[in-house]
């Protein structure tokens, strides 16, 4: 049987079979030109995006397996420098140290794959260089292995701008807050000198009769002496309470401790129970009468607070390291240490509905204005010390006479606390 020759399809059909396969090697070409595209464009972006992480100031670093597989040349510059990394947090169980910026961002990822959110933003600090870092780490989870991108920013000049505002902010409610006292103790004031006025005018009138003065010379004789004591009283708190102007000048501090005693001795009987030993052998220093009054008025009214049953106050001080240092120490119950990191909080008080948790913050915002510091420990024997740091005052601080009254007729003893040179 001879084999059945196929005839050729026409030249129409052969023209189809050829159309269609060069549509299809067309768009296989087509596909396969946009995918050397894509990954072109992606290598030139990503090479782009790499230069220009070389060039910025940000520091990056790409970590995957517990190591650092990519890191820019600014990373590489913090990765260098002596003293550790310290977490900024306000909880002491968050603190933590690292030795270096390597360590700390190998711990942190760990920490960022761990968090449900996939990202962690903490400030580190390193007091060596003074140098602020805002870290950033982002996890991808594309792949087995997670990868996590950590960017530093260098913020320290952000959060010291931050600072120089918080300190001006509390200098001027601090100056609106004497103002106010100024003023309410002017008013009060003014009323009770009329009332001891009219009582003293009453009290000479009585002295003229011959026969009261016979049968009540020595009652008469007691009023008089309360009235002009309480005068004494009023021009003192008076003077303590004189807000003027919050320019820092050269201060006596014998002065403003004389003149925070005398309004203890106000406040009640409570204080006869006090005895105050003062040791100011010292230069003046730089700040300002109102202010100063204020704080030393805080921290004896907060030392006799911690004795009820009464007790003793020593105030010392002695030149240490170019600063004017100044211990207030009582024998009180001393602070609970849960307390002793809020102290200075604004608004935080252990008083309850007595206390406004001011008068320590405003003492604090005080000593930072002035370039000075504030801290309190418990002694070891019992009770409480203040230690206050202040910056002597120098002649070009200007002239005492306008800055700080001089005090007439305070009393060197009095029936209160009592004041005795060590």
């Amino acid at each position: 049987m001879g084999r059945k020759i196929r005839p050729d399809p026409p030249d129409e059909a052969k023209g189809d079979q050829l159309r269609t396969k060069y549509t299809e090697l067309a768009r296989k070409y087509a596909g396969v030109v946009a995918t050397l595209e894509r990954r072109s464009n992606e290598r030139v972006v990503s090479r782009f995006g790499w230069l220009g992480l070389q060039a910025t100031g940000t520091a990056f670093a790409l970590l995957r397996g517990n190591a650092i597989v990519l890191a820019n040349r600014r990373w590489k510059q913090l990765s260098v420098g002596d003293g550790p990394w310290h977490r900024r947090s306000e909880s002491p169980s968050r603190s933590r140290s690292y030795a270096d910026l390597d360590a700390l961002a190998m711990a942190e990822a760990r920490a960022a794959i761990a968090a449900e959110s996939g990202t962690v933003i903490e400030i580190f600090d390193r007091a060596s260089s003074d140098t602020s870092l805002e870290l950033r780490f982002e996890v991808s989870s594309g792949g087995e292995t997670p990868t996590v991108m950590a960017l530093a920013t260098d913020v320290t000049e952000r959060l010291r701008r931050e600072q120089e505002l918080m300190r001006t902010r509390e200098a001027l409610l601090q100056k609106e807050h004497l103002r106010v006292i100024g003023e309410l103790t002017t008013s009060v004031s003014h009323e009770m000198g009329s009332t001891l006025r009219g009582m003293a005018a009453r009290v000479t009138v009585m002295s003229t009769d011959g026969d009261t003065l016979r049968r009540h010379h020595a009652v008469l004789q007691g009023l008089m002496e309360s009235i002009h004591e309480s005068q004494r009283s009023l021009r003192r708190l008076l003077a303590a309470a004189r807000a003027g102007s919050l320019t820092a000048g050269p201060v006596r501090l014998d002065e403003v401790v004389n003149q925070a005693i005398a309004v203890l001795q106000l406040d009640g009987n409570d204080s006869e129970k006090l005895q105050v030993r003062v040791q100011l052998p010292v230069p003046p220093v730089l700040g300002t009468p109102a202010e100063l009054s204020h704080l030393f008025i805080t921290l004896l009214r907060n030392a006799r607070d911690a004795m009820p049953s009464g007790g003793q106050i020593t105030i010392r001080a002695k030149n240490s390291d170019g600063f004017v240092v100044v211990r207030v120490a009582d024998r009180g119950s001393g602070i609970p240490s849960r307390v002793l990191s809020r102290l200075f909080e604004p608004f935080f008080t252990t008083k309850g509905d007595k206390g406004t948790g001011l008068g320590l913050w405003l003492a604090a915002s005080t000593m930072r204005r002035l370039g000075g510091a504030i801290s309190v420990t418990n002694r070891a024997g019992g009770g409480a010390v203040f230690t206050v740091r202040f910056r002597p005052a120098t002649s070009t601080d200007g002239a005492r006479s306008a800055l700080q009254p001089p005090l007439r007729g305070l009393p060197r003893r009095s029936r209160g606390a009592k004041k005795a040179r060590a």
